[in-house]
Formats: C-alpha cells, structure tokens, sequence
C-alpha cells in the first residue's frame, strides 16, 4: 500500500498532492466498491440458485400412506434436435411392498411411456428395483432459441403383478420425487389432476434457464452495440471527412468473422437460422458489409494525393 502512495506522490506535481481525495470522491468511491461488491455477490447467488437441484414431491391417491411405493424421476438429459428428453427413475418400495429396503415383498408391473426401450417391466419379488431410464416425446423447436419451450409427459402405471393373464393386479400407490438436475435447462414439472393410485400422470414444460437466457442476451446486446459503434464511427469518418485510417477495413473485416464464432459460444444455441440470428446476427452483419462498402467506395472516389 505504502509503494502505491509513494508512486501516486511522485507521478502528482508537489501541490496537487491528495488533493484528488476530496469528500465528494471518497463518498463515490465508497459507493461504487459497495455497489460492485453487492452486484458481484448477487451473481453469484444467482449461479448457485441456478444450478441448485430443484424437487417437488407428489402423493396422489394414498402415496403418502405407509404402504406405497417411492419413485424418484430425475432428468438427467435433454435433446433438443431430437425433442427427446431422458429420466432416470429409481425406486424404494415401503411398507407392505418392501420385504426389506430397497427390496420387493410381492411382484409389480411398471408400465411407462418411453419411447425407447421397453415400455412394460416386471418387477419380481424378493429382488432390488433396480433404476430404469426411459426417453420421454417433447414437443417444441429449438429454432426458437433462446426462448424454446418444450412440452412432454412422463406417465408411470404401478400395479402387483396378476398371477396369470395380463390384466394388472391392485393398483400400487406412488410417491413421486421429480428432479431437475438440468445445467442450461429448467424443467417444471405439473401433476395432472386426474393421477391416483397406480397412474400417475407429470406434464413436464421444460425452458432455457435463466443463467442462459442472461448470457445469451448479453451476447445479442453486445452483437448490437458493436455494430452501432463501428457504423457511428463509419458515419462521423466520412460525413465529416476525417481523416481516412485504411485500418478502419481491417478493423470490420475482423467482426464479420467474430461476430458468428462469439454468437457460437452461447449455450446450447442451434446451427444458423435460430430466431437470435433473425433479431440481432444478420442484420449486424449486413450493417457490416454495407459500412464496409460504404468506406471502401468512398476511399476509392478521393483522389490519390501525391
């Protein structure tokens, strides 16, 4: 601290010594650090609050009761180009359905909706349940980005397994613990009213998260505000006849390539063509190529001086 003062002393005349650290600056000093420091730790909150796995438990029917059989479906993936999403559904039977945890006292029928693999399981007695994942339809465009929103089921039928035939015995209760462990993505899961014992029913709207929906705004807020600099600059250059800097083609010849590769980086974004392309990149990219040849036939009209 003191090697920093005796710098500032010797870079400042002898009478202008301090005389910066007026009131009025050490107040907006102390303000702006303040003001920083909150606005940094609040972004930090919001990463952890963002990131920060969310559950939500339902109990349909008798699921909460003693005897029922605990589900727990975390979302583990999400394809966007497919519309698929993948869960991962554990199980804990309770009650008179566990002969000991995490083992089946009778035989169970688990019926899904997946749209990969199989959608209807035996689960014998005297066995673990062992997790499932199953692949559930979603129904939206990632074209959309970044304001897609996809829309999906997840269905799970429980029943004891009938001793012969294939009608389904007694329906199972079940307690349903839906996680999201998504990182880009936020599921929000829905029970549908008509779920009860053995049938449960979770509408699932799945949106870009909001650390996401941030950055790429920031990324589309930047795209524009360089592309407004570099067209003022163009602008100021010719109608008031600065000087010419031949640097000035170089300089927008280097953001036509930057600008589609900083556009890459946000999360999650599909190929060329996504509603952010339509709002912000092409027409960055047109303003680009027209102040380019706006400068260049104006460079080419000034005669050559000797």
């Amino acid at each position: 601290m003191q090697a920093v003062i005796d710098q500032l002393s010797e870079a400042l005349p002898a009478e202008h010594h301090w005389k910066f650290l007026t009131p009025r600056f050490v107040a907006l000093a102390v303000l702006g650090t303040v003001a920083f420091l909150m606005l940094y730790a609040s972004t930090i909150r919001f990463y952890f609050s963002d990131v920060t796995a969310r559950d939500t438990t339902y109990s349909p029917g008798t699921g909460a009761g003693a005897d029922s059989v605990d589900v727990t479906a975390t979302v583990l993936a999400v394809d966007t180009a497919k519309n698929t999403a993948t869960l991962r559904l554990t199980f804990q039977p309770r009650g008179a359905y566990a002969a000991q945890p995490g083992v089946l006292a009778r035989p169970l029928r688990l019926s899904t909706n997946s749209i990969s693999g199989a959608r209807d399981r035996t689960l014998s007695a005297g066995r673990s349940m062992l997790p499932e994942e199953v692949t559930v339809d979603l129904d939206g465009d990632v074209s959309d980005y970044p304001i897609d929103r996809y829309n999906g089921r997840l269905d799970l039928d429980l029943n004891e397994a009938a001793a012969a035939g294939d009608q389904p015995g007694p329906a199972v209760p079940i307690r349903v613990n839906f996680k999201d462990a998504l990182r880009g993505l936020d599921a929000h899961p829905v029970l549908d009213p008509t779920s009860t014992d053995g049938n449960v029913s979770i509408a699932i709207t799945i949106t870009r998260s909001r650390t996401t929906l941030a950055f790429a705004t920031f990324i589309m807020f930047a795209t524009a505000l360089v592309t407004a600099v570099v067209i003022t600059v163009i602008s100021l250059m010719i109608l008031q006849k600065r000087k010419f800097e031949f640097g000035t083609l170089g300089w927008i010849g280097g953001l036509l390539f930057a600008l589609p590769a900083v556009r890459n980086v946000m999360p999650g974004i599909p190929s060329v063509g996504a509603l952010s392309d339509f709002i912000v990149l092409f027409w960055a990219l047109g303003f680009l190529v027209a102040g380019m040849i706006w400068v260049s036939i104006v460079w080419m009209r000034n005669p050559a001086k000797p």
